[in-house]
């Protein structure tokens, strides 16, 4: 059982795939992150694996995103492939400056793309 709230959540059109924000430290096992943190996951509701649910908010290379705690506002496409949501993280992307910004995650390859640039 996940040890923090669950919130700002969104679904895809099928039901599959659901979006969220949490503030529990133990939904991924080895997962450290600063205090604090919301963290923004996807979970596959149709998966068996241990791999069913994802965190969100990472660079391309896996690193997870700073100033986590404040994200929110988090959507996923109808299909499912895709995430977005707002986050203060200067470490998603390059070139970034401090605010809030919008990214948008295709989950398939972890490309993440800064929309709101």
């Amino acid at each position: 059982m996940p040890d923090g709230s669950a919130y700002d959540f969104n679904i895809s059109d099928d039901g599959r795939f659901v979006i969220y924000q949490s503030g529990a430290t133990n939904i991924i096992e080895n997962l450290a992150f600063q205090d604090d943190a919301k963290m923004i996951y996807v979970r596959d509701m149709l998966s068996e694996t241990s791999g069913h649910t994802k965190l969100v908010n990472t660079s391309e290379t896996g690193e997870i995103a700073n100033n986590t705690d404040w994200s929110s506002q988090v959507a996923i496409s109808g299909n499912g492939e895709f995430g977005a949501f707002v986050t203060m993280a200067t470490n998603l992307a390059d070139d970034v400056y401090s605010g809030a910004h919008i990214y948008v995650k295709k989950f398939a390859t972890g490309e993440i793309i800064l929309a709101s640039q």
